[in-house]
């Protein structure tokens, strides 16, 4: 956490240096990743097994994103509809890794964020160096793979509402992963 007090980081694609979270704008910051809801269709065959007779399911997540504090988020400049890269706040974890093993993150991690989750202990990894695989070494594990993923995701909306005598300041953004 830096000194923006915050894990949370997002720029629009191509302006990973560019910033949108001021000093005091997301101390109380919360994220949902949820599922993307597409429109499967299910139904059960003639031995009583549900089925997918629809297309094949999408694997993306929407999220929202939401800051009480001091100052608004830097959303001047932000439209429905940009594509923001997000360094979420909220983790993924993957399946358990058996000691010395290796997995495939689904998703870029941020950088210096991949943790190895034991019975009893917590220790930071190495950043996968060739696309997302992440390799124990073998005094490693058995455990979980813990990570902040960056995704690319549109805007869907944003939200700001200011109560001016609590001095507090709450920012929404709706986001879907594209």
């Amino acid at each position: 956490m830096d000194i923006l007090q915050t894990d949370l980081r997002f720029y629009k694609k191509g302006y990973e240096n560019a910033s949108y979270i001021p000093w005091k704008a997301a101390r109380e910051c919360t994220q949902t990743l949820e599922l993307f809801q597409d429109n499967v269709s299910m139904a059960r065959t003639i031995n009583g097994e549900l089925a997918n007779t629809g297309h094949k399911p999408i694997k993306k997540y929407k999220s929202v994103i939401t800051c009480e504090d001091n100052h608004p988020i830097a959303f001047e400049g932000i439209w429905k509809w940009d594509i923001v890269c997000v360094e979420c706040v909220q983790r993924l974890v993957t399946a358990e890794v058996k000691k010395g093993g290796s997995v495939v993150l689904e998703r870029r991690p941020v950088k210096g964020s991949v943790f190895l989750c034991t019975e009893g202990e917590i220790f930071q990894l190495k950043d996968p160096q060739q696309g997302f695989q992440v390799k124990l070494d073998q005094s490693e594990g058995p455990g979980f793979i813990s990570y902040r993923p960056i995704l690319e995701m549109i805007v869907i909306d944003v939200e700001m509402k200011t109560d001016e005598q609590k001095c507090t300041t709450i920012s929404k953004i709706s986001l879907e992963e594209i």
